[in-house]
C-alpha cells in the first residue's frame, strides 16, 4: 500500500509525503558555454537590465553576482556560465522551478553566445523525517541495498551505523546524478551549504536528496527547451523517488 497523496497540477504530479516533509530545498539551473569577447568583460553591461530585478550585488574579477537576501534568488555569471538560483525554508517547489526558468531565459538573451557546452538543472533538499535516525537508515539500506545482503554480511553484520545511496545514470535522453542519504541537523547544513542565511530548524533525523540532470549534447537552437526538459527530468526523478520511499517494504 502507498503512504503518500497526490495534486493533479498543470498536468503534472507533485506528491504529498506523509514521511517527509522538507524543511529546505534549493533549485539551481545552470548553462555552461564557450566564452565571447561579450561574455569575457561585458558582463556589468550586459546585466544592467535585470539589475533592477534584485537587491543587491558583488563581483570578482569577471564574475558578477546579483542577489536579493530576502527572497534567497541569486544570478551569477561568469566568462563561460550562468547560474541562476533560489532557495526556500519551505516546500514551494513549483514556484522556485518557474523563478530559475524564468530568469534563466532572460539572462540567455542577453549574451551573445555562439556555442553551448553544457546544461544543468539541479535541486538539494532537506527533509525532516518523521522515523528516528536508526530508522531512516535502515530503511534507506532496505531500500537500495538489501536486494544483496551480502554486502551486510562484509561490513555490518553486527550493525549498520550509517548509508548513502548515490547512482549516476541517464534517463529520457538525459545524464543524472541522485544522492540520498539519512543526515542528522548539522550534517544537513554541511551537506546543503546555504548560501542565504536561514532561521529553519532542524529535527536529527533528516533525509538529504540531491538530483543533477544535465546534458552536453546541446546546440543554441534546443537551449530552452533542452532546459525545460532538465527541469522536468528532475522534478519526474524527485516526486518518483519519495513515492518509493513512501512505498510499505
Amino acid at each position: 500500500m502507498l503512504l503518500f497523496t497526490q495534486l493533479v497540477q498543470e498536468n503534472k504530479i507533485y506528491t504529498m509525503s506523509k514521511n517527509f516533509t522538507v524543511k529546505l530545498e534549493r533549485v539551481v539551473g545552470q548553462i555552461k558555454f564557450r566564452p565571447t569577447l561579450a561574455t569575457l568583460g561585458g558582463a556589468p553591461r550586459i546585466l544592467n537590465d535585470l539589475e533592477e530585478s534584485f537587491e543587491e550585488w558583488s563581483s570578482e574579477g569577471n564574475n558578477v553576482t546579483l542577489f536579493t537576501p530576502t527572497k534567497k534568488e541569486f544570478l551569477q555569471t561568469t566568462p563561460d556560465s550562468i547560474t541562476v538560483g533560489k532557495e526556500s525554508d519551505t516546500s514551494r517547489r513549483q514556484e522556485l522551478i518557474s523563478y530559475v526558468d524564468q530568469v534563466f531565459t532572460s539572462s540567455l538573451t542577453a549574451f551573445n553566445i555562439k556555442t553551448m557546452h553544457r546544461i544543468g538543472f539541479r535541486t538539494t533538499l532537506i527533509l525532516k523525517s518523521n522515523f528516528n535516525y536508526t530508522e531512516l537508515v535502515d530503511l534507506i539500506y532496505k531500500k537500495f541495498y538489501s536486494i544483496n545482503d551480502r554486502l551486510n554480511e562484509i561490513s555490518a553484520n553486527e550493525k549498520i551505523k550509517d548509508v548513502v545511496y548515490i547512482l549516476v545514470g541517464e534517463s529520457n535522453g538525459l545524464a543524472n546524478r541522485v544522492h540520498v542519504g539519512p543526515t542528522t541537523s548539522q550534517e544537513s547544513m554541511d551537506n546543503f551549504k546555504p548560501n542565504f542565511a536561514t532561521k529553519v530548524t532542524l529535527a536529527e533525523s533528516n533525509l538529504f536528496v540531491d538530483i543533477d540532470v544535465y546534458t552536453t549534447d546541446v546546440t543554441m537552437e534546443d537551449t530552452a527547451e533542452t532546459f525545460k526538459r532538465a527541469s522536468e527530468e528532475n522534478n519526474r526523478i524527485y516526486n518518483e523517488l519519495l513515492n518509493y520511499l513512501e512505498e510499505a517494504l
